[in-house]
């Protein structure tokens, strides 16, 4: 009986032994994964702590940056007050007023199609002209307004930094007429690119405003029977910004007396 048993066992004890290792690798496997992916996921957590920190790291660096930015725009207002005929901010006034940039920024555009437009037969020629045209025009504006800048900006340091107050001095060293001159000294004192400073229509003379009680745009209030309001203009030269000199209300740009 034995032996005839034991012809069916040994494959039966064979097989068992196959399943067992079988099972065995198995939950060698099983329990890999779990450790990859219990590992991966303390990376992913680690890799989005870093990226939380960073992120964070980042946000505060940029808040400093903006607080520094404003300190420094500050510092910078409290100079201006302090000293708003500094050539550095009466240059940066004007550069601000006097915008050259947009104006060479489409000259270049309108050259640039004019140039694109050569390969396109007879009516890229007819376009080629038609921009360049347009382009030339605006380099003639551009060219105008870089003088004009320039000349303000050597205008204003003549009255600020040199002391000049005539007009005919001006206008000798500025190579042009008297009037020229008076117009440029009006715009420069109308636009506020200098400060404090107004023009005597008697004299045609350059003077520093002293006592100034007023230096802002009358809004809302009667300053006399004759000047009602912020729209009131002078008759002189059409201000519409008046200082009080000497208990005499006076036009800033101009020197002339409101009645």
């Amino acid at each position: 009986m034995f032996d005839d048993n034991d012809g069916i066992l040994g494959p039966m004890f064979a097989l068992g032994g196959i399943a067992l290792l079988a099972n065995m690798f198995d939950d060698k496997q099983k329990k890999a994964v779990q450790v990859n992916a219990y590992v991966d996921k303390r990376a992913e957590a680690a890799e989005a702590r870093r990226e939380a920190e960073e992120a964070r790291r980042r946000a505060e660096d940029e808040r400093r940056e903006r607080a520094h930015k404003r300190q420094l725009e500050l510092q910078r207002k409290k100079a201006e007050a302090a000293n708003p005929n500094d050539m550095e901010f009466v240059n940066e006034r004007i550069d601000l007023k006097i915008n050259t940039g947009i104006v060479g920024f489409v000259c270049f555009i309108m050259y640039g199609f004019a140039i694109l437009c050569l390969c396109g037969g007879l009516a890229g020629i007819v376009f080629t002209i038609i921009f360049s045209i347009i382009g030339t025009i605006f380099l003639s504006g551009w060219t105008n307004m870089k003088k004009e800048k320039e000349k303000c900006k050597k205008c204003a340091t003549l009255i600020v930094n040199q002391g000049y107050r005539n007009m005919g001095e001006i206008a000798n060293v500025m190579h042009c007429t008297n009037d020229e001159a008076y117009n440029m000294v009006s715009r420069i004192i109308a636009e506020g690119f200098i400060k404090g400073f107004c023009i005597n229509k008697n004299t045609r003379k350059i003077s520093e405003m002293i006592n100034e009680t007023s230096d802002s745009t009358i809004e809302n209030e009667n300053i006399s029977n004759n000047v009602k309001s912020h729209n009131e203009k002078c008759h002189s030269c059409g201000g519409n910004k008046f200082v009080k000199i000497n208990n005499k209300l006076v036009c800033k740009y101009c020197g002339e007396v409101i009645n």
